[in-house]
């Protein structure tokens, strides 16, 4: 079942389309003006719009060219109903932003065929988008694989070694020619195995559980405010004891109101804070940096986090967000962060992160987060004062 709004202030002609779009088991929304229209796009955003031209107050090309500089509704197809047939009336439509035109009297097999069309077409767009991220999973859980072959190697490395030096020891010893030297030279290969196994085993489990957070649900209650500045605070408190002093100072409008992430939006602050400290490559007495920034722009909020940790090429930084990628591969690092942060915004929240490497070191992470989910009441970054 696919979500159709009909923007129609004829209740004649709504019932004739209602009529031929429900023989083919579509859900109808009716708004009979386009301020109307405009209230139930908000509240639910529908999957296609047919749209009349003619109606009181604001016409039909006028609110197809309100929709689609929103960035929350650009994406919706509109088709346009109207009783003109000419030429110029059509172009007009197409140049509003429609995508396709009905004139009325309507013929049920071209209205049933046309939104059809359509709908498969954005049928074809969301499969699409799965098959994206279905290919970003199986990119990390083969990146997973690679990485635990090496400590699950070792394992069995370590696993072999006790027990050839167990066997070694109860031959000599059924034999009864186990001497104190062999029996003390046995116990220390034993050591040395099995801290070579303990090791590696904790080196796995810690791969799998930050895996694990990769799909954790990071749900929020409808109406939560996220105050940036408070939530950062909280955050930055354990990173004050790291080995760099840090130093965290904001340029934030305001509070963001959304009917979902404030969780998500948690994670991924905390994510970039421990990638900071994680990454720094600071001289002694040198401060580590950090610098929070949030405003409105349009119907996104945009938060940009900004760090002097460590020196990067555009190169590095461009693979940041990659699955497994690290800088700190020497240091045990697995490199799961970033992917973490991209998966928090782009997957659970619809935005989007871009990464540059700043001068003379350092990155900043210019993130856009929609203002307006996609199944609930907008949200808002609402004015306040600037901290």
């Amino acid at each position: 079942m696919n979500d159709i709004l009909v923007v129609e202030d004829q209740e004649f002609d709504f019932r004739i389309i209602k009529a031929i779009l429900e023989e083919k088991h579509h859900s109808l929304t009716h708004a009979t003006s386009a301020e109307h229209a405009l209230v139930e796009i908000h509240r639910h955003l529908p999957a296609l719009i047919l749209m009349d031209i003619e109606m009181p107050g604001m016409n039909g090309l006028e609110l197809c060219r309100q929709l689609k500089q929103d960035e929350y509704s650009a994406h919706v197809p509109i088709i346009f109903i109207s009783s003109y047939s000419d030429r110029q009336h059509i172009d007009e439509a197409f140049a509003a932003g429609g995508v396709d035109y009905i004139v009325k009297p309507f013929n049920k097999t071209e209205v049933q065929q046309r939104v059809s069309t359509y709908l498969m077409l954005i049928e074809a767009t969301h499969r699409q988008q799965q098959i994206s991220t279905l290919k970003d999973i199986l990119l990390m859980t083969s990146g997973l694989a690679h990485e635990l072959n090496t400590p699950l190697g070792n394992c069995l490395t370590a696993s072999g070694s006790l027990e050839m030096q167990s066997q070694t020891l109860h031959q000599a010893l059924n034999k009864k020619s186990l001497t104190a030297k062999a029996l003390n030279s046995g116990l220390q290969k034993i050591d040395h195995a099995n801290t070579l196994l303990m090791r590696n085993l904790l080196k796995t489990s810690e791969m799998v559980g930050e895996f694990q957070t990769m799909f954790n649900d990071y749900s929020t209650p409808d109406g939560e405010a996220i105050n940036i500045h408070d939530m950062a605070l909280m955050l930055f408190e354990p990173f004050t004891y790291q080995s760099y002093p840090f130093r965290l100072s904001f340029d934030v409008q305001g509070q963001l109101h959304m009917d979902h992430g404030s969780n998500t939006i948690q994670r991924v602050l905390l994510e970039l804070m421990a990638n900071s400290c994680k990454h720094a490559q600071l001289e002694p007495g040198d401060n580590l940096e950090v610098v929070l920034k949030l405003e409105q722009r349009g119907q996104y909020a945009q938060l940009i986090y900004e760090d002097n940790a460590a020196e990067l090429s555009a190169e590095q930084a461009a693979q940041i967000l990659s699955p497994f990628y690290t800088t700190a591969r020497a240091n045990g690092a697995l490199g799961l962060g970033g992917t973490r942060i991209a998966q928090g915004i782009t997957l659970l929240l619809n935005g989007s992160i871009e990464v540059q490497a700043l001068r003379p070191r350092g990155v900043r992470f210019s993130i856009q987060v929609p203002l307006q989910s996609q199944s609930g009441s907008p949200n808002r970054l609402q004015a306040g004062a600037r901290y």
